[in-house]
């Protein structure tokens, strides 16, 4: 049903051509050496259920990974809610399709905002997750209470809807625990997937696998301070006027997260300026203003977080994410537990793929994903979600990572971490210039831990860095300082949930 280029005459997508009708994506610049197609969900206001069908029936088919890049001209024109996110197909449980075995579709994702309570997964929301039932091609609310989905918390900071109407969980994932837990992405999967069936993983990238934002240009400092500041709270004990640089944000008894607060007071919703105030010592500081005035909790949770906690959960994390970039293979800031949820899906526990993923990202950061995940990329089946409606900018973009698949210095361009500092850069090498320029001894800087003055690089002073470590398993299991709540290892059994009540 589809012109295909010759690239197609690969064994893998022979299967494939009969099955869905897509239009072949043919870019400036690139010969017919990769599997790259164009699918249309935007065009009009209702996503066509046979084109949604065909979609489902790729993800199904393709029997390791497939990379989707969403169209962020469509979420941004709806202002960033679900209704116009990432499309993620989903099958109720009374119903099949014709030459396909329906499966679970689990969808892990930061930007999910779960944490909105009622109306979270409505398609109005603010959030990127726009389920769409492949009978109707219409919109599925995920709410707690809408379609069958439940609520419930598993871990301590990671919040999942699932459905008993609908194929599908839900998860806003937490790149710190996704960091910390090695069976995170797994653990989830096995309570939640019923004995042999099989299941899609959508994934998304930046802030869920990765610990770091090539598109918005973060480190992994900034990615764990906003994971942070949205799990944290601001609970006023009374209405007060916060001052800050020459400004005043009233408040008043509502709860708000922390990140919202930053990010809607402090920074009018500019991003850019939301990043900039992404910095540990400007975090620290808004930290000991507000506690005068408000009870600063984690999300979930009633106990007050101490700045002396948030500081060491700060130090803690940027101390795992250190470790694991020790690690060649987790050298562009992959967490563990992707890998073991690959594995898992690969061999089943015995010998039987259990499922396929599917890559789902607004950016062009899936190739250097891929060189980690794959043994060849040039296999991969693409597929671009309504291509036309891109910016020329972003066009550019994901065509020029292609042609960067031949040169083994792509994966260092698209996002490299240094070994030093642990901040992103460009370029050859293990280090950034500036850690180049200040040599082995680095600068002056505060520990993160104990707070005294040291000559480094790195957020723990040498003292603090060697008495830290951060694979032991009371360390890495623990999320909070309630450690006792909590087994000190994940033996591969199902995370047993926990109610807010709890």
């Amino acid at each position: 049903k589809a012109q295909w280029p010759r690239v197609f005459l690969l064994p893998m997508l022979e299967q494939l051509a009969p099955v869905f009708s897509m239009q072949a994506l043919r870019l400036d610049g690139l010969e017919d050496g990769l599997a790259l197609c164009n699918v249309d969900f935007f065009s009009s206001e209702q996503v066509n259920a046979e084109q949604l069908q065909h979609y489902y029936k790729i993800c199904c088919t393709v029997d390791d990974i497939i990379v989707t890049t969403s169209c962020f001209a469509a979420w941004h024109k709806r202002k960033l809610t679900n209704g116009n996110a990432k499309i993620i197909p989903v099958v109720p449980t009374d119903a099949s399709l014709d030459g396909v075995e329906p499966r679970r579709v689990f969808f892990f994702d930061d930007n999910v905002n779960l944490r909105l309570g009622s109306s979270a997964g409505t398609a109005d929301a603010p959030g990127d997750c726009n389920l769409r039932c492949i009978k109707s091609g219409d919109f599925v609310d995920f709410s707690a209470g809408c379609n069958g989905f439940q609520r419930e918390r598993i871990y301590e900071h990671t919040l999942v809807h699932h459905s008993s109407e609908y194929r599908c969980v839900v998860v806003q994932a937490n790149i710190l625990e996704a960091m910390a837990l090695e069976d995170y992405f797994s653990g989830i999967m096995q309570r939640y997937t019923h004995p042999g069936e099989k299941v899609i993983v959508v994934m998304d990238v930046n802030g869920t696998i990765l610990c770091g934002d090539s598109t918005m240009r973060l480190g992994p400092s900034k990615i764990i301070l906003e994971a942070m500041c949205t799990l944290l709270e601001l609970r006023p004990s009374k209405a007060f006027v916060f001052e800050w640089k020459g400004s005043e944000v009233s408040l008043g008894l509502d709860h708000i997260s922390f990140k919202d607060f930053l990010l809607t007071h402090l920074a009018n919703k500019s991003r850019d300026v939301f990043n900039d105030i992404l910095d540990v010592d400007i975090v620290v500081e808004l930290f000991k203003q507000l506690q005068v005035d408000a009870l600063l909790a984690w999300s979930e949770h009633d106990e007050r977080v101490s700045l002396d906690e948030f500081r060491n959960t700060y130090a803690k994390y940027m101390a795992v994410f250190t470790q694991q970039s020790d690690d060649d293979r987790n050298g562009q800031g992959l967490t563990k537990s992707w890998f073991k949820c690959l594995s898992m899906l690969r061999e089943g526990g015995k010998g039987n793929r259990v499922g396929s993923v599917v890559i789902n990202s607004f950016g062009t950061d899936t190739q250097a994903v891929l060189k980690r995940s794959v043994p060849d990329v040039q296999r991969i089946f693409h597929v671009a979600v309504n291509f036309e409606m891109w910016s020329k900018f972003d066009q550019k973009r994901y065509t020029e990572q292609f042609k960067d698949d031949d040169d083994d210095k792509s994966v260092e361009t698209l996002q490299k971490t240094c070994r030093a500092c642990d901040d992103p850069y460009s370029g050859f090498g293990q280090t950034c210039s500036r850690c180049r320029k200040l040599g082995h001894r680095g600068s002056v800087l505060q520990c993160s831990k104990c707070l005294g003055f040291f000559s480094g690089v790195r957020p723990l002073c040498p003292e603090c860095w060697k008495s830290f470590d951060p694979t032991a398993s009371q360390e890495l299991a623990m999320m909070t300082d309630n450690s006792t709540k909590r087994a000190t290892t994940f033996d591969g059994s199902a995370p047993a949930a926990r109610t807010p009540s709890q």
